[in-house]
């Protein structure tokens, strides 16, 4: 499935990394909602691996998980800003 992000605005691309494997967890407009998107996928996996502690990083944190599972959530800006008709 191929899919289209409109780089006239803002777009933060959200994904993790688990058990060695990429998982694509969307794009949003805003950093802020991005990280949302990630704490929200990580407390999803906190029944599956026990209590949950996050470790911040410059784009992203790290999921510590109390029975040792460790997930890498990072967001990365990937368009926006530039007005065309400027030009």
């Amino acid at each position: 499935m191929h899919r289209s992000i409109n780089l006239s605005r803002d777009a933060y691309v959200v994904s993790c990394v688990s058990n060695g494997h990429r998982v694509d967890l969307g794009v949003t407009e805003t950093y802020g909602a991005a990280v949302v998107r990630a704490e929200l996928h990580a407390e999803k996996l906190r029944a599956e691996y026990g209590a949950l502690t996050t470790v911040t990083c410059d784009d992203g944190f790290h999921a510590c998980y109390s029975g040792g599972h460790h997930t890498t959530y990072r967001v990365f800006l990937v368009g926006g800003g530039m007005d065309d008709s400027l030009a």
